[in-house]
């Protein structure tokens, strides 16, 4: 956390028959130095071991609500 590492990529729900945006759902991943870009799979069993889970879930939350706020 303190380094950077976790991102957020954002996947959209479109409404297939208008083809509205109807809303999006926020992925965690961790941009490794040296393995690259990881699946919450290849880390969240480590962070809950570590005692992270909860200072990740409150960065999660605070960066879609910056997102969401810069729309």
């Amino acid at each position: 956390l303190e380094e950077g590492h976790l991102k957020l990529l954002y996947q959209p729900f479109v409404d297939l028959k208008s083809g509205k945006l109807v809303g999006t759902e926020a992925l965690i991943r961790w941009e490794h130095p040296i393995h690259g870009l990881l699946r919450p799979d290849q880390f969240l069993d480590a962070a809950e071991v570590s005692n992270m889970m909860f200072p990740i879930g409150r960065w999660v939350v605070e960066q879609v609500v910056q997102t969401a706020q810069a729309y």
